[in-house]
């Protein structure tokens, strides 16, 4: 494994991961999106708002003496690039180019985060593999969309999708998969029921022990994106 440093994005918003997951929503305040949409793509678009309310937000009529706390200065966890599986992530799409970036399963463990592990554990679970053996690359361009590859070691790329699939459908209630033909790719299209016009989809496509997964709502872009790959 190749190593490297790398700080996680927040979710502009949420706390979390995919709390999720369901497609990955990459909806997030800088560059990176949240460890979440690696483990299972697709949840955060079905997660309520956890937006507080105007009692809660609203300034107090009297000063009070509370001591503001401290900002959190934890210094961000070491993450392992797969500069291989980076390799295959397209750079330039839709006239913006990015650099593609990596996660490993056991990153994903190391951030304690506990909704981005147990969706990890349940698709490794689900394959017979453990979070040693999980890998995901990744870029995120305008949308937002993304673009990325999970690679199970000794797992087929096919195996992984349906652990992917079902994790996606166990989670979010209604949640849809059809096959279809973009970009000259045969794919599994994954949505989730939102009352959000720009809700995105997943696209899936599995080649040799590579899932490919295009997300995004933009339909131009899902094909552009797939006939890079």
């Amino acid at each position: 494994m190749r190593s490297a440093s790398l700080r996680p994005a927040r979710r502009a918003g949420l706390a979390a991961l995919l709390a999720t997951c369901c497609l990955v929503v990459v909806a997030c305040s800088s560059s990176a999106p949240t460890a979440t949409p690696i483990a299972t793509p697709l949840a955060a678009t079905a997660a309520p708002s956890t937006a507080p309310s105007p009692a809660a937000s609203s300034p107090s009529a009297e000063p009070s003496d509370a001591v503001t706390p401290a900002p959190d200065v934890t210094p961000a966890p070491t993450f392992t690039r797969d500069s291989e599986l980076e390799a295959l992530i397209p750079k330039k799409l839709g006239g913006k180019s990015v650099n593609p970036t990596s996660l490993s399963g056991t990153d994903i463990v190391n951030t304690g985060r506990p909704a981005d592990i147990a969706a990890l554990d349940a698709v490794l679970a689900a394959v017979g593999k453990t979070p040693k053996d999980y890998a995901f690359a990744y870029s995120i361009f305008d949308g937002p969309s993304l673009v990325g590859a999970f690679r199970v070691d000794g797992v087929p790329a096919t195996q992984v999708q349906k652990a992917l699939v079902d994790q996606t459908k166990a989670l979010a209630s209604g949640a849809s998969v059809e096959s279809g033909t973009i970009g000259g790719k045969k794919v599994a299209i994954v949505r989730v029921p939102s009352t959000d016009a720009a809700a995105p989809s997943g696209y899936y496509w599995p080649k040799d022990d590579v899932l490919y997964y295009v997300q995004t709502a933009d339909p131009t872009f899902a094909e552009e994106a797939l006939a890079s790959l």
